[in-house]
């Protein structure tokens, strides 16, 4: 028979091992919890990207029946090819911006204009709008060796060896001397000869450099 002694460090080696037995039941428990964490957000992560993946090649079904009717009609302009975003609940809506051409092309109703587009809303009530690039607007560029803007009138079929002799005259310079560039844009030069409609000058307008060479 144990004596009391016994019996009690029998009785606390018991607690310890209870005690070990519920901290690893604890630590299992914990560990349980984050696998079942870490699989919910592993399937949630899953879902999302498989979501993102079919918004994609929704947008460009999208866009590739557009361009299929653009085809279809001469008389319609790269603008009416409405940029779309698909929502996270899969509708589609239209992009923020509005590329503008010289030809009235329709502006969505949550879409924002760039400055200087020519605008005007439809007379059946609806609200609707339309915008353009002006027929004719001006460039403003600086130049930091004239410390000044020069200002030069331009259509589309202007070309940049006219607005380069055009400055060339206000400043007073040899059109020679004269370099127009865009920085923020592709690097290679800008063709001389191409007009700002092909050079897209009103959309970069505002990225636009001009310098004179010494």
């Amino acid at each position: 028979m144990l004596g009391a002694s016994e019996l009690e460090e029998r009785d606390v080696r018991m607690h310890k091992v209870n005690e070990s037995l519920r901290q690893k039941e604890i630590n299992i428990e914990s560990m349980r919890s984050f696998l079942t964490t870490q699989s919910e957000l592993f399937t949630v992560s899953a879902h999302v990207s498989t979501r993102k993946e079919k918004n994609k090649e929704k947008e460009k079904e999208v866009m590739t029946s557009q361009a299929a009717a653009a085809s279809l009609d001469p008389s319609s302009s790269s603008s009416s090819l409405t940029k779309i975003q698909i929502t996270d609940d899969g509708n589609i809506r239209q992009s923020d911006e509005f590329t503008p051409t010289y030809e009235w092309g329709p502006i969505g109703a949550h879409q924002s204009v760039p400055e200087g587009l020519e605008i005007v809303l439809g007379m059946d009530g609806t609200r609707t709008r339309s915008g353009r690039i002006p027929p004719v607007w001006r460039l403003q560029l600086w130049v930091d060796q004239a410390h000044r803007f020069v200002r030069v009138d331009v259509n589309r079929e202007s070309r940049l060896s006219t607005i380069t002799a055009e400055a060339g005259r206000v400043l007073g310079v040899n059109p020679s001397r004269v370099r127009v560039s865009c920085p923020a844009g592709d690097s290679s030069p800008l063709d001389p000869q191409a007009t700002a409609e092909e050079l897209h000058l009103f959309e970069r307008r505002r990225s636009l450099r001009m310098s004179l060479d010494s």
